[in-house]
């Protein structure tokens, strides 16, 4: 059975948290995935320190995409975990992280 790629590619994405004292925390970055094998691999940016960490071991059913992504940083560690779906160009989804659940929107700008 053929595997399907159509997630590929690179996505100009934001993360947007709603702050319990109104107002927004956005974060902006591209993100990068690709298949190996039946495997999802990439690259997400981060909430803090702009710079791109990869990943590998998600999943991707057609629709539902899945990962956990870890940072590292001099004075800290810590996982977010990404879970998704994929409509023609359109990603949408939620990014979980020690400071909480961020709304994930992101749009293809090249496979």
């Amino acid at each position: 059975m053929a595997v399907d790629r159509s997630i590929e590619g690179t996505y100009k994405c934001r993360l947007r948290q709603q702050q319990p004292t109104g107002g927004d925390l956005n974060s902006y970055g591209e993100m990068v995935l690709f298949l190996d094998g039946e495997q999802l691999k990439g690259t997400m940016f981060p909430t803090y320190f702009w710079k791109q960490h990869c990943f590998r071991r998600g999943t991707w059913d057609g629709k539902h995409f899945h990962f956990k992504v870890y940072y590292s940083t001099p004075c800290q560690q810590w996982e977010s975990e990404v879970d998704g779906e994929l409509d023609g160009d359109t990603i949408t989804g939620t990014a979980t992280a020690p400071l909480g659940t961020y709304q994930l929107t992101g749009v293809r700008v090249k496979k």
